[in-house]
């Protein structure tokens, strides 16, 4: 309710009002405490909203004749000893304070003083917007044209930063090849194709964490556990992540065979890299309802997600080359190249995906390599490198 005229005369029938109806009685029953107040800013005016404990708070608005300062008075109400006091606003603002004061039978009075010099007040009200909130809502006199303007171009400043969050580079989900019932491939020393890549996966984990506190690092196990390969992917889909990086151990039957390969999606280009993806992907066998499971991998199919994912393979490839390159500089090891496979891993992953062959663990020498902490640390480090690397060149994009 809206009063208006003098305000002294208002006032005194304001308190008239609520003293008859405010007796002195045990008040803790009756008495709606006032919890906070939050002031809104808007384009053409002003909001000031008073949240309270109970419903139906009982109060009275009025505005001087100066028009420059407004007084919410309120009945059966309490308040924290936080909003006693009083609240100025810098020079810029449209209010000016906001002035708390306590008076008999349970009433409280707020002194709101505007700043007219800037501000021209049309119209100010207070209404029960809320069963439970007062809100005292000020009209000033503005340029429409120019607001709408104003609101348009922060709209647009607003979803140009927007669309570039959302090509930040913020998740990446780490991929431990194999685990649990799958040890993947073995070394002739007994070491395990499963404990290397989760141990380089947990380094490289560390790392960037390190480098990049803002990324958020998803694992498909961070434990010994098994993981069936379709499942992979899908996490790293539900946790919208930007990269999916899996890590493996290479094996062979030519013992002397050594290197690192990096893979992406694609077709068999190779009788080589068709033997891996056949191995890699023959832990499906441990899966008891593989059959049915994975009745859509079929090669025909790899062919139409293989086209579809083409934006995804350029990057792909763009991380690849980026992650090649660094571990075989700074490991020494030989470069086999980037290449591309159907592994299974890599069809479910909505995002860049790349499968990482760190090594052979079949290779006497590289078994060492990969057992050593020295070998999995420089191993996380260039991966870590080429990501710091793609994600410069991926977010400038």
């Amino acid at each position: 309710m809206e009063v208006q005229g003098t305000y002294s005369e208002e006032l005194n029938l304001i308190k008239l009002s609520f003293a008859k109806t405010t007796p002195d009685l045990p008040p803790t029953m009756q008495l709606n405490q006032l919890i906070d107040y939050k002031v809104e800013t808007k384009a053409n005016g002003v909001l000031i909203d008073f949240n309270f404990s109970r419903d139906s708070p009982k109060f009275e608005y009025i505005k001087s004749n100066k028009e420059s300062t407004s007084y919410l008075t309120i009945a059966q109400s309490s308040l924290t000893d936080e909003l006693l006091f009083s609240k100025t606003f810098k020079k810029s603002y449209p209010i000016k304070s906001i002035q708390p004061i306590l008076l008999p039978q349970s009433i409280i009075q707020f002194t709101i003083e505007f700043n007219t010099k800037e501000f021209k007040i049309l119209s100010s009200s207070a209404t029960l917007s809320k069963p439970n909130q007062i809100r005292i809502q000020v009209n000033f006199k503005s340029d429409i044209k120019s607001i709408y303007e104003s609101e348009q171009r922060a709209s647009q400043t607003q979803h140009l930063v927007d669309e570039r969050q959302k090509w930040n580079l913020d998740v990446i989900t780490l991929d431990a090849g194999h685990g649990g019932k799958d040890p993947g491939a073995n070394g002739s020393t007994g070491l395990l194709e499963k404990n290397v890549s989760l141990a380089i996966s947990l380094k490289l984990a560390q790392i960037l964490k390190e480098q990049f506190p803002h990324i958020k690092i998803i694992f498909t196990r961070d434990t010994d556990k098994f993981v069936p390969l379709d499942e992979r992917g899908k996490i790293a889909n539900e946790h919208q992540s930007k990269l999916f990086i899996s890590l493996h151990c290479n094996a062979s039957s030519n013992i002397s065979a050594y290197g690192v390969e990096v893979y992406l999606l694609g077709l068999h280009k190779t009788e080589a890299a068709l033997a891996i993806a056949e191995r890699e992907n023959s832990v499906i066998n441990a899966e008891v309802d593989f059959k049915t499971r994975y009745e859509s991998y079929t090669e025909e199919n790899l062919i139409t997600l293989t086209m579809a994912q083409n934006a995804f393979i350029t990057q792909s490839h763009s991380l690849a080359e980026l992650v090649h390159s660094e571990i075989t500089f700074n490991t020494g090891q030989q470069p086999r190249g980037v290449r591309q496979a159907g592994f299974m891993v890599l069809w479910t992953p909505s995002m860049p995906s790349i499968l990482v062959e760190t090594g052979y663990i079949t290779n006497k020498d590289e078994e060492k390599f990969l057992a050593s902490e020295e070998g999995q640390n420089k191993i996380a480090q260039s991966i870590a490198n080429a990501i710091a690397k793609y994600k410069n060149k991926y977010e400038a994009q």
